[in-house]
């Protein structure tokens, strides 16, 4: 069953607008203390979940919805954000920069991201990447190993990929994120015991975005802290970084 993207709300007239991109298999509830903070600052935030994998009809109806959804608050404010969550969270901000859907921000935030996929990636290295998240999705926990589902979903996805297009163009995004994406102000908020995407993969994305004049402020925590699970676990520090 198609999850729908959604938002917490109706957008009202503000100074501010952060756009927040979830992470795969993510839940409106996972970011209701963010969209507290922002709201204490009087900033709107909208919030918007990219289906990982779905049909290119599905993911065409994600970006009218965002537009939709987005667009009556870009005409009335002066600063706007995007606040992204993992890989997921990276490839819809490039499809919607691409498209032209978003205006460039005034500043991004970075949670758990990103892992760039160098262009001659192979393809059943690519698969089994996304058939670890699909996995950790399904049982709700850090998988980073192959297992029987894991092993299952792969089967499927080397079947559907090249037929029905069952992922977003990873390759294409990965470039634009990396390489084309417009240099502008960035915090990196990341963690030294995520195994979804290790910190040795972040810093390689900061260290391209350092290249091409982006200014980049980091927070990085510690060993106990999983994917995508500062905010939740240290929830005043994260915050501080926002202010």
């Amino acid at each position: 069953k198609m999850r729908r993207s959604f938002t917490a709300k109706s957008v009202v007239p503000s100074p501010s607008v952060v756009l927040i991109l979830g992470f795969a298999g993510s839940k409106l509830k996972h970011f209701r203390k963010l969209q507290e903070f922002y709201d204490s600052r009087n900033v709107n935030s909208v919030v918007q979940i990219m289906p990982l994998l779905c049909t290119p009809y599905h993911r065409e109806n994600f970006f009218i919805d965002v537009e939709r959804k987005i667009q009556p608050s870009l005409q009335c404010t002066s600063k706007f954000y995007v606040h992204i969550f993992s890989n997921n969270g990276c490839w819809a901000y490039s499809s919607l920069m691409k498209r032209g859907i978003l205006p460039v921000p005034s500043k991004i935030v970075v949670d758990s991201a990103y892992y760039a996929f160098k262009a001659d990636v192979n393809l059943n290295e690519m698969l089994s990447g996304f058939a670890d998240v699909m996995t950790s999705i399904i049982l709700r926990r850090e998988v980073t190993h192959e297992t029987f589902l894991s092993k299952v979903i792969k089967s499927i996805l080397n079947i559907s990929y090249p037929w029905i297009k069952v992922l977003p163009d990873v390759l294409s995004l990965n470039d634009y994120f990396v390489n084309q994406s417009p240099p502008l102000p960035a915090l990196f908020i990341y963690s030294v015991g995520d195994k979804v995407i290790p910190p040795d993969k972040v810093k390689e994305t900061i260290q391209q975005f350092e290249k091409r004049s982006y200014r980049i402020h980091q927070k990085v925590f510690g060993k106990d802290v999983p994917h995508v699970s500062s905010l939740r676990m240290y929830p005043d520090e994260y915050k501080a970084e926002l202010e």
